[in-house]
């Protein structure tokens, strides 16, 4: 799957982004198992949708805190 022309896929520290505030997405604790054990079988196969000039997670905030759980 190639990225949108104007989108960079790059790596950035987990503690340099900040989930947005607004998300209307809670994700409840079995949720949160399904995607740590997605990411500990698969690893990470979908980017983070992140504001560059900010660090604001635009999507992924349950992958995100999932991968901050798995360290």
């Amino acid at each position: 799957m190639q990225p949108a022309p104007n989108l960079t896929i790059r790596r950035v520290p987990l503690a340099s982004l900040a989930p947005d505030p607004a998300n209307p997405r809670a994700h409840d604790e079995r949720n949160l198992d399904t995607i740590r054990a997605s990411l500990r079988r698969f690893g990470q196969a979908e980017p983070l949708v992140v504001q560059k000039s900010t660090g604001r997670v635009i999507g992924g905030h349950g992958r995100l805190q999932a991968m901050k759980a798995l360290g």
